[in-house]
């Protein structure tokens, strides 16, 4: 018979249910064939003749059959090979008759071999058959032990040293791109970060990725590697508890805000940390809060990065850190439509630790309908306790308290060495009546040692706009504390009081500058900036103040308020320019007033007014004020040892005349009353005819009295007819 195929091998792919495999190939003997199935894994066994198949066939020289007495599995690979022995059993004596099958058979044996040998080589490594002068000659095995195979300049085998640990990324080069890359190994380039999917996370939204996270987040904490997520990934954690990392724990997106971490059905913390943490770019949805470490809890930080994350719909605070905190930065983050009354909350309101919550950076985010629910301790933005924070260009919108305390804040500090400048705050308010301002700058006084202090604060370069009610409830900014600055603010519509440095205990050395403070339309109850409480120490000077009702209010509560100064400031609008009085039992010293206009007045108004109070007043300046545009430049008393000088103010008044006939030589006169006019004031009067050569004169005759007199020196008698009389008197308050 004759081997006429060249084809030694078939392959096939199991499914479970085939057995019986086609032998395309003529063999001899069943035991000539070798059956290997190999897994899906990779991993290769030889079969067992009888035990594990069975051949038909042999001999014929179409082929046979094996049977699997198991039918192979899905994913698994049947190679069927010819394998022959390599003997030749064939015995010819001198001078028998040469038997030609048996003959025959030896032949078709030996071609086997050979194609058996053909098909080996062809899964070898070769030389090429154009080179020259080579030898496949290995050294000793002596000296090949422990050695890597390799070539030398010429192409031919030798061995070298390598190292220990064959086949590890370890000891392949990595060499990126550009001028100046050194080389280093695969493995650290590798290990720069790790990913959920490294532990099996599918990030599709429905999977549930707990497991996976947890065993990525472990190795991350424990081999100190950062955590990168997959863009466009969503990682469902819906079987989540809040994590404790105890070494530094680092999370990242590959691009800022792609990938998403969303929580379980009912919000959980996601991270409850015990050590420093690092979080960037990450999208955190359906959680009760993103951070969240209680004091009570251990614990403490240093160099904590939380930006540009976002923060969507977190029911408790989205992040809160009560524990120890030393460098934070809160940045460049997104927090909105969050129901737990607070996106940012740094420390708690108690002096003995006062200190361990320090040197932090919040700092461009964007707060987006923030709301409290029933029970919820009121709602800010941010509110911040310890010292030297900055709080700068974040954009707050829409901070709403339904708890029903009723405080509700853009930013609420009490913080020593503090920068609060540059943001942007509209629409904050509350459903109660309790307290709302757009920033509050609190805290104990430097000598109170029972609660936070609050000091040395600068707040300056802030928009805020539409917080609380107009004429109602609400302001702007307040001051509550020892040492702030407030300059360089824009304020608009405002609930009542713009500006407030208003603080029961006793405070100092307030400065409220180069402010600008508006509403759109005059509405009663509104101030642009009150001075209330007792202390010592605040300016306010050369700011705007446009339609309020008061401009400004400089008023004792709750004990005696010293040297206050109000200057430079222009009010354009307001009805009560500057008010100032003292309650019961209470002195106002030393206030000064000066260099301050009022212009445009709304209505009736009040230039400087003194509203009653049983107060004292005493030792006050009010000089080179010009309060000529009010109505009524000043009413009330200036108080004990005041000293005023140089103001200017107008009063006026009109009537109709009808002046008799007079004759030349002769003269009449009428009168005006004019309240707050007294004897000496500088009298301008006009007549709303022609005077036909007639002399108009004008004097305050007594008190609230000014008597208008016309002179005939015409040489003819001159009767002017009825007309209109009007009076200015300039109050020269000296």
């Amino acid at each position: 018979m004759t081997v006429s195929s060249t084809t030694n091998k078939a392959t096939y792919s199991g499914n479970g249910t085939t057995t019986a495999f086609t032998v395309p190939f003529y063999f001899l003997a069943a035991a000539d064939l070798q059956v290997i199935l190999r897994s899906s894994a990779g991993v290769e066994t030889v079969q067992t003749l009888t035990s594990q198949y069975t051949v038909t066939g042999a001999g014929v020289a179409s082929g046979g059959t094996v049977t699997m007495l198991t039918a192979p599995a899905s994913g698994t690979t049947l190679t069927i090979l010819r394998n022959v022995s390599p003997t030749q059993e064939t015995d010819l004596l001198p001078n028998d008759r040469l038997p030609a099958e048996s003959l025959e058979t030896a032949l078709d044996k030996a071609t086997m071999l050979i194609q058996q040998l053909d098909e080996e080589v062809g899964r070898s490594l070769k030389y090429p058959a154009t080179d020259t002068a080579v030898s496949a000659q290995l050294p000793t095995a002596t000296a090949r032990a422990g050695k890597y195979l390799g070539f030398d300049a010429t192409g031919l085998p030798v061995v070298a040293d390598g190292p220990a640990t064959p086949y590890s990324a370890e000891n392949v080069s990595y060499l990126s791109v550009g001028s100046g890359a050194v080389p280093r190994n695969v493995r650290s380039k590798l290990r720069e970060f790790l990913t959920p999917e490294d532990f099996g996370a599918v990030g599709d939204n429905a999977t549930d990725d707990t497991v996976a996270m947890t065993a990525a987040m472990n190795a991350a904490v424990s081999f100190g590697l950062k955590l990168r997520l997959k863009d466009g990934a969503t990682y469902f954690l819906a079987s989540w508890s809040p994590y404790s990392n105890t070494s530094a724990l680092r999370i990242e997106s590959a691009s800022a805000g792609v990938a998403t971490l969303r929580g379980p059905s009912t919000p959980v913390t996601f991270l409850s940390p015990a050590a420093n943490f690092n979080i960037q770019g990450v999208t955190f949805s359906t959680w009760a809060s993103v951070v969240n470490r209680l004091v009570a809890q251990t614990g403490s930080f240093t160099n904590v990065v939380f930006s540009g994350n976002s923060c969507v719909g977190c029911t408790t605070i989205a992040f809160n850190i009560e524990r120890p905190i030393e460098n934070y930065h809160i940045e460049d983050n997104l927090f909105e439509n969050c129901t737990g009354g607070f996106a940012i909350r740094i420390g708690t309101n108690t002096f003995a630790i006062q200190d361990t919550w320090l040197k932090g950076f919040i700092c461009r985010n964007v707060c987006k309908t923030l709301t409290s629910t029933a029970g919820a301790a009121g709602a800010a933005f941010a509110l911040i306790y310890g010292r030297e924070v900055v709080i700068s260009d974040n954009i707050i919108d829409g901070v709403q308290d339904n708890s029903g305390s009723g405080e509700a804040y853009g930013i609420y500090t009490k913080t020593r060495y503090a920068v609060i400048k540059g943001n942007v705050i509209s629409n904050v308010n509350s459903s109660g009546s309790s307290s709302i301002a757009g920033i509050n700058i609190k805290g104990a006084t430097r000598l109170v040692t029972a609660s936070p202090q609050g000091f040395a604060v600068i707040c300056f370069g802030n928009h805020v706009r539409n917080v609380g009610t107009v004429g109602v409830k609400g302001g702007a900014i307040r001051g509550q504390t020892d040492d702030f600055l407030i300059f360089g603010n824009m304020i608009e519509n405002s609930g009542t009081i713009a500006i407030a440095s208003d603080e029961a205990s006793s405070y100092r050395n307030g400065r409220i500058q180069n402010n600008i403070v508006r509403w759109e339309t005059l509405t009663s109850g509104t101030t642009g900036i009150q001075v209330e409480g007792q202390g010592n120490g605040v300016q306010v000077e050369s700011n705007i103040v446009y339609r309020g009702t008061n401009g400004i209010y400089v008023t004792t509560s709750t004990g005696d308020l010293n040297d206050v100064q109000v200057r430079g400031n222009l009010f354009d609008g307001c009805t009560f320019n500057i008010v100032f009085n003292a309650f019961s039992a209470q002195t106002l010293r030393r206030l000064v007033v000066e260099n301050n206009a009022v212009v445009s007045p709304a209505g009736t108004s009040y230039g400087l007014l003194n509203n009653g109070g049983a107060g004292t007043v005493t030792s006050s300046r009010f000089r080179f004020n010009d309060l000529s545009a009010a109505t009524i430049p000043m009413s009330g008393s200036v108080g004990t040892s005041a000293v005023v000088e140089g103001n200017i103010g107008y009063l006026t008044a009109s009537a109709t005349w009808d002046p008799p006939n007079i004759v030349n030589g002769a003269s009449s006169a009428t009168t005006l009353t004019v309240g707050g006019a007294a004897v000496g004031d500088a009298v301008l009067a006009s007549f709303s005819n022609a005077l036909g050569g007639l002399a108009l004169t004008a004097q305050v005759s007594a008190s609230d009295t000014v008597e208008v007199r016309l002179l005939n020196n015409s040489g003819v008698a001159v009767d002017l007819g009825s007309g209109t009389v009007r009076v200015r008197v300039t109050k020269g308050i000296a």
